[in-house]
């Protein structure tokens, strides 16, 4: 195209020798208006393929992290599930009118796996990078966009249920069992302390602890279920951008 204008500037220049310069000027300028706007092209094109590698390494790493939190969860949830029913058992144990009580498989297992809870240790390091700079104007879709900033949100109303279960663990039903049970017993056999199993299960405060816990495990799961649920929509936003942007 620059050689078909270059060649009627020629021929206008032979045919009027007074329009030569102007001529001349104007096509070296349109020339250089030519180049000017190809490198504007190509740096723009330079540009947007480094923004979108900025895009698709960000979506990622938050892609990779919540399919991990999504496994977590769903392990939190089997585990909430197994302590929620290890507590009922409990419950039903410690409502009866047990007299002399001996120690047994079966005892050992619900005190060793009873007082027990779990902490979900939540992956959220691309998600905290990504939310405290300029790397979520990176992220063009609304929604996806949005849940990303209420997930950190949700992760904390859930934490602070899970800590709430850890201190009756804790702080109440621990330190409760162990006033009957020797701990040397169920270590070695050791008789120096015996463990007084019937009162162990007929201490009413204890049995008070368990259900206070299984309340708080019943909103502890609906919590985490929620979490879930956000997680799945995360998930399906981000891998949805993947596949169109790129």
């Amino acid at each position: 195209m620059i050689k078909f204008f270059r060649k009627i500037r020629q021929q206008l220049l032979s045919e009027n020798k007074f329009s030569k310069y102007l001529l001349y000027a104007i096509g070296e300028i349109f020339l250089v208006v030519i180049g000017i706007l190809i490198a504007l092209q190509i740096n723009n094109c330079n540009e947007e393929r480094k923004l979108k590698q900025q895009q698709k390494v960000v979506l990622k790493a938050l892609y990779t992290d919540f399919v991990a939190n999504k496994k977590l969860i769903q392990e939190g949830i089997e585990k909430h599930r197994y302590h929620k029913d290890l507590g009922l058992t409990w419950i039903k144990l410690l409502r009866k009118d047990t007299l002399n009580v001996q120690k047994n498989p079966f005892l050992d297992s619900l005190l060793f796996w009873g007082p027990e809870y779990k902490v979900i240790d939540f992956i959220d390091a691309s998600l905290n990078n990504v939310i405290n700079s300029e790397k979520l104007d990176l992220v063009n879709n609304t929604k996806l966009k949005q849940g990303l900033i209420e997930y950190p949100l949700s992760i904390n109303k859930y934490k602070d249920l899970e800590t709430v279960v850890r201190s009756i663990v804790i702080e109440r039903i621990r330190p409760r069992g162990e006033q009957y049970i020797s701990l040397s017993e169920m270590l070695d056999g050791s008789d120096s302390f015996k463990s007084d199993y019937t009162g162990l299960l007929n201490d009413r405060q204890l049995s008070n602890d368990y259900v206070n816990r299984h309340w708080q495990l019943d909103d502890l799961l609906k919590d985490l279920k929620n979490l879930e649920a956000k997680t799945d929509t995360l998930i399906i936003l981000i891998d949805k951008e993947l596949k169109n942007e790129f």
